[in-house]
């Protein structure tokens, strides 16, 4: 998010494109956060996370009530069918 904030500062305002007034922008768009985008940068960030770890949490107990699948690898099964011809 900081470096969205700091690319934009140099979008808009580049009309020259050369390198070295490219690199003041830059400096100028680091210089333009501030602590409080920071801070708001960072509370999002948190929040995002625990949203995060709010989904895992329901894709956790929604794995653990699914009944499990057990396949038995062998020769009998209760769908063998005999085909022999009459």
């Amino acid at each position: 998010m900081v470096w969205s904030m700091v690319k934009g500062h140099v979008k808009s305002h580049n009309n020259t494109f050369k390198i070295n007034d490219v690199k003041i922008l830059l400096e100028q768009g680091v210089e333009r956060v501030t602590a409080e985008h920071w801070s708001n940068f960072v509370r999002h960030v948190i929040e995002e996370e625990n949203k995060l770890w709010e989904i895992d949490e329901i894709a956790d107990r929604m794995i653990d009530e699914i009944p499990p699948l057990i396949i038995h690898v062998g020769s009998e099964s209760d769908s063998d069918t005999d085909y022999s011809s009459d």
